[in-house]
């Protein structure tokens, strides 16, 4: 009996899937431990620290990394579930330029932090780094930085039949 090719593709992916399965479970134990350990640190962290400008980024990673592991995780589970058939071809550019908006978003949080720490290290006696402008940091790595980083994703992934 002739398969379909829909079949076909079924049958391949249904192998592919067998072949990533560790990578699935990998991802889903980073998943469950990331968000229980971020949780634990944003609550627990501005309770025991005091408020200074240098935890506001680290607080606002442990946020970023909370809902990294609410939606790209899961995202990045189904994308290897369907690595032959995929649903739509919007839906899968949309979810790699998500997926890479995080991954610029959690980069630039990662260097403003590293910025502070040299300015703390190397330059402890100038001007450090005030809330406010820890604040507009952080508002440019989100608005700004993190989709002109991420804009070329949504044009890279297609599907092609």
């Amino acid at each position: 009996m002739k398969q379909s090719h829909e079949e076909t593709i079924e049958l391949m992916n249904d192998k592919k899937t067998k072949t990533l399965l560790p990578v699935i479970i990998v991802l889903f134990f980073i998943m469950l431990f990331g968000f229980i350990g971020n949780c634990f640190f944003v609550y627990i962290h501005p309770l025991k620290s005091k408020y200074s400008p240098s935890g506001l980024p680290v607080v606002f990673l442990g946020w970023s990394q909370i809902l990294e592991c609410v939606l790209h995780i899961p995202m990045n589970i189904f994308i290897l579930f369907h690595s032959y058939n995929f649903p739509d071809d919007i839906v899968c550019r949309f979810m790699q330029a998500v997926i890479f908006m995080s991954s610029a978003k959690t980069g630039m949080i990662v260097f403003t932090i590293a910025v502070d720490l040299f300015k703390k290290v190397c330059w402890p006696f100038k001007p450090q780094f005030t809330s406010r402008y820890i604040k507009k940091i952080i508002c440019c790595n989100l608005i700004v930085l993190t989709f002109v980083l991420a804009g070329p994703g949504k044009f890279r992934y297609i599907i092609k039949i």
